[in-house]
């Protein structure tokens, strides 16, 4: 196995860095090509690590048109995170901050929305979404992002 040696790595976690950060700059040094892929990009300034796995880099690789992983995080009578797969790109009204390109057809985007009013159920006659006004987003940006391929289907979470 060879070593890219040339990244520096924190030396405990407790220097400033955060520990998912730590771990992820260890798996990324130590992890074999055939585990899949790993970027970092930043939205609202801040760093979003995505681990895209082996099946997840072929199927994106096939694409022929934009696909969005959209991380939704929910506010009404609960919290709800979310990501679901968009086959668009992001919306041009976003804020700009709040999207990049990926890959070549793939875009992340993260989404902070609201419902007027708060249903538990899900029903056709639910409140539709809106996005929801955060004055800093970057406090709610998660830290990483797993994306997957199984079954013919896209799989995603991500987490703090």
């Amino acid at each position: 196995m060879q070593i890219d040696d040339s990244r520096e790595l924190a030396s405990d976690p407790g220097d400033g860095q955060s520990r998912p950060q730590w771990y992820t700059q260890l798996r990324q040094l130590l992890m074999p090509a055939s585990e899949g892929q790993h970027l970092e990009v930043h939205l609202y300034g801040k760093a979003l690590h995505i681990h895209f796995s082996p099946a997840a880099i072929a199927a994106a690789a096939t694409l022929q048109t934009p696909l969005t992983v959209e991380l939704e995080l929910y506010f009404s009578c609960f919290v709800r995170k979310a990501v679901r797969f968009r086959p668009a790109p992001p919306s041009t009204d976003s804020l700009p901050d709040s999207h990049t390109r990926i890959l070549d057809h793939v875009h992340v985007h993260f989404r902070p929305v609201t419902t007027q009013h708060c249903v538990m159920e899900k029903s056709p006659d639910a409140p539709p979404l809106e996005t929801m006004p955060v004055t800093r987003p970057q406090a709610f940006l998660p830290r990483w992002v797993e994306i997957d391929y199984h079954h013919g289907e896209w799989i995603g979470e991500y987490g703090y």
